[in-house]
């Protein structure tokens, strides 16, 4: 909120769609999106649980991450380079009870909720709306009066639980690691030290990667800096190009 007060026409998250289609959103946009994400959660009582994010990078990405944390949940990061079961252990293991995902990956999420019908109450698409599914844009807008409030009275303690990330899985399975809001500030406020982003950040790694989160977005997001974040590494160099 403060950053969204202290920049308010500055261009925050910059994406590309297919065919060159340049997506940017202020800090205001951003705040205000995962305010929305976040009071749609008070509404379906899923404020303050797991929810995976199962899903390519893009705006939608983070502006879920934002909501659930914001929302007193925490973010489960899934590492969709992972084969279909390993993600489904990963989702049902971390006790997930709903699923933002890509409308690439809905089928394997779809799979996911069928085997865990109890577990898994809601499963938001970034993608077109269609009939019979949630779309996350029209999921932002479904909030109520009572869920405004209570979202705006509500506190986040600094060392809960914002985020569970796994690890690469190169030696043997991998594993879940918590990460709290002070970790996650702290480190990405340690990487403000290091890194000279100077006005613009051109982010190609994965956001479910918690150096890609931490040192790609939220350090530059924290100081006012322009963030672009690669939505696919094919067209990476294509996307540079037009972010220069």
């Amino acid at each position: 909120t403060d950053v969204a007060r202290r920049y308010p026409e500055q261009t925050a998250i910059t994406t590309y769609r297919r065919g060159a289609q340049r997506q940017d959103k202020t800090f205001p946009e951003l705040a205000n999106d995962s305010f929305c994400f976040a009071k749609a959660l008070f509404s379906r009582h899923l404020n303050r649980k797991h929810i995976a994010i199962v899903s390519e990078n893009s705006y939608e990405w983070l502006v879920a991450y934002f909501g659930i944390a914001i929302s007193g949940g925490v973010a489960v990061c899934i590492d969709i380079e992972h084969s279909d079961q390993t993600i489904s252990d990963m989702v049902l293991q971390a006790d997930a009870e709903a699923i933002v995902c890509s409308d690439s990956l809905l089928s394997l999420c779809r799979n996911i909720q069928d085997t865990a019908a109890e577990q898994i109450q809601e499963l938001i698409v970034v993608g077109p709306e269609q009939e019979g599914q949630t779309c996350f844009s029209q999921f932002i807008t479904q909030y109520t009066p009572q869920a405004e409030r209570e979202f705006d009275s509500y506190a986040i303690p600094e060392r809960q639980t914002a985020s569970i990330v796994y690890t690469s899985g190169t030696t043997s399975t991998a594993k879940p690691v918590m990460l709290s809001h002070t970790a996650i500030l702290s480190n990405a406020a340690d990487s403000l030290t290091i890194l000279d982003s100077r006005e613009r950040i051109f982010n190609s790694l994965p956001l479910y990667h918690t150096y890609g989160l931490t040192c790609g977005v939220l350090c530059g997001l924290i100081r006012g800096i322009q963030v672009c974040v690669s939505c696919d590494l094919k067209r990476m160099m294509q996307e540079m190009t037009l972010f220069q």
